[in-house]
Formats: C-alpha cells, structure tokens, sequence
C-alpha cells in the first residue's frame, strides 16, 4: 500500500542536497554558482520522481479500492446481531466483527486480482511471567495461573534432570467446572524454577503451507530464584501460541467469497454486497486497532484478595527464555490441578 508521503520525501530531498550539506573543506572549492545549479537539478529530479510516485499510488489506489468498504454475512440460523462483520479499511488494515470477539490484521490484493487478509499477531511468547513481593512470609511463593485451560499446556517445576523433564498437566484430560482461581503456595526452596510448555497448532496454513514440526516444541523457562517476588501471575498468552489467520477471497457479482481457516467460524463465508464505511467507524476502527497493538506492558495489574480485601496490586513481568526442545524428552506426572462437576 502507498504511504502518501510524497510531500515529505520532497522536502527530505531538499534538505539532502542543501548547502549545509557540502563540505568545503573536504570537496576543495566549489563555486557558488555551480553549487547554486546542481541544487535546482536536483530539486527537479526529485520533483519529478515525487509526481510519479503519486500517479502510481493513485493508480494502486484505484485497482485495489474495490475492496475498500464493509461487509456483513449473517450467521445460519442467527440475526444480525449474531453475525460477522468485515471492514476493510483504505490504509491496508481491516477488522472482522463478530459476537464474542474480533480479529484485526492488515491486506492487500494478490497477483490474479483476489485479495489476502492477514491477522496481525502481537507478543510472540505463549507465556507471560509477572512478579510482586507480597506481605507475609518470605520462605513461601506463591503463582497463580491463568488461561491455563489448554489441555496441551504442561508445567514444570523443576529444573531438567538427566536431560529429561519432569511436567504435570495443568489440568486433568476430562477436566470442566472450572473455579475462578487456581494457584500453587510452595516453600521457596521447592520453586527454583517454572517450565512450560504449550505443543504446536497443528493446523496447516490455508496457503498450503505445512504446519509446526510435531517433533518440536517451544520449553519456556523462568528462573525464580534469581527474581526477587514471591507472588507471581502467569498467563497463557493463547493468541500468540496459533498461527495467524489467513483467509483469501475475490469479489463474486458483488459479493466477496473468503476461504480460510481460523478455528473461529470466520472462513468460507460470503458477505453481502460492499457499503461505505459509516464515519463512526471510520474514527473509531483505527483508535481500536492501534489500542489492540500496543506493545505487551511490563506492569500488570491483577486482583488480590478475596471479598472484603478484595483490591489489585501492581505486578512487574519476569523475564525468560525460550528453546526448541524434544517432548519425548517430558516425563508426565500427575496433573497440577483436578477440574471435574460433582456428580
């Protein structure tokens, strides 16, 4: 997509071949005539080269901006307010709305006149770490676990011994009924360390690309006792541990067709004939889209306490690292937590 910035490379050319830019004392002498002529060629040049961008930019602009407008598909069986709504923006990022969610990312048109809608991904890591040094007994630590209900999830609490790793699974395999809150309290000597692993998507890409190698996996890995906390928060970060979603389509008598797979429900859908974008969203889709990519915070707030005491308190991420390891190489043990209806 064209930026529209040929008013700025304009100027950034005329302050490139300004006097203040030529040393004399380096290039010998060089008359101000001379000097005054190479400056307006240049400016022309540079004139010249600016009115071509902007007549090609206005070019793409026209071949791609049929796309550029929203859409609607209704679910089957549902009304509007359950449906899917897809706006793709002129600046090369679009939104899909849809009950429960969102996805946002950016496009463009592919060579045989389709286009391609990509998910913007943010933080890479499947796991954030976040510590605080809580009142009470410094012997004791203290993690709480969150969106940990991923039955690929395994979690180690000690180092590899052996070249082998000792993990439990966040939950039992026919886990339901969840509580709000699951957390740990072990005396800090039996937490050195927090190892965790998330296996791969193994969807492959709708491009036909092949998915994760199920041979491998990423270990993440936090050192406890060198942090200085002893209330912490980790988070299973479940957007950065799935491949972006791609999905493609072409205009189809005025409807767009897209195909794709995203796990949501949003691929291999139609939508009903391009509208104009409406001006509310059109001031308000780029303030949401900027919000969603902010960088990952280093400070979190999280709840503390329960009824009464019930307050939040500020949590500061933990750094770790992260390696391709062998999960042949886990040994399994019991689950970590135990989630199942009484019957």
């Amino acid at each position: 997509m064209c930026d529209e910035s040929t008013e700025e490379q304009t100027l950034d050319a005329a302050a490139w071949v300004s006097p203040s830019t030529v040393s004399i004392d380096e290039y010998g002498e060089l008359s101000s005539a001379f000097s005054a002529r190479m400056i307006l060629q240049m400016l022309k040049i540079f004139k010249y080269i600016a009115v071509l961008c902007s007549l090609s930019c206005s070019l793409a602009f026209a071949a791609t901006s049929q796309y550029v407008g929203a859409y609607s598909a209704k679910n089957q069986g549902g009304d509007a307010m359950s449906g899917t709504h897809l706006l793709i923006m002129a600046d090369g990022n679009y939104a899909v709305i849809f009950f429960g969610g969102a996805l946002q990312g950016t496009w463009k048109v592919l060579p045989d006149g389709g286009i391609e809608l990509r998910e913007w991904k943010g933080d890479s890591s499947s796991f954030l770490l976040y510590g605080r040094t809580a009142p009470g007994s410094a012997s004791q630590v203290r993690i709480e676990f969150e969106e940990f209900q991923e039955s690929s999830i395994k979690v180690g609490l000690t180092p590899a011994k052996d070249g082998h790793l000792r993990m439990h699974p966040a939950f039992n395999e026919d886990s339901n009924c969840y509580e709000p809150e699951y957390s740990i309290t072990r005396p800090v000597r039996d937490l050195p360390a927090l190892l965790l692993v998330a296996f791969p998507d193994q969807r492959a890409d709708p491009r036909g690309q092949a998915p994760s190698d199920p041979a491998t996996s990423l270990l993440y890995s936090f050192d406890l006792s060198a942090a200085p906390y002893n209330d912490y928060h980790v988070v299973y970060n479940k957007a950065a541990a799935h491949s972006p979603t791609v999905m493609t389509g072409h205009l189809v008598n005025g409807q767009l067709t897209l195909s794709g797979e995203n796990g949501q429900g949003i691929g291999d859908s139609t939508f009903g004939e391009r509208r104009e974008i409406s001006s509310t969203d059109l001031k308000e889709l780029p303030e949401m889209i900027a919000d969603l990519r902010k960088p990952t915070p280093d400070r979190v707030e999280f709840a503390t306490g329960q009824g009464d005491s019930a307050a939040t308190s500020v949590y500061t991420r933990v750094p770790g690292t992260s390696i391709a390891f062998d999960p042949q190489r886990v040994v399994t043990e019991e689950p970590l937590f135990t989630a199942r209806c009484k019957k």
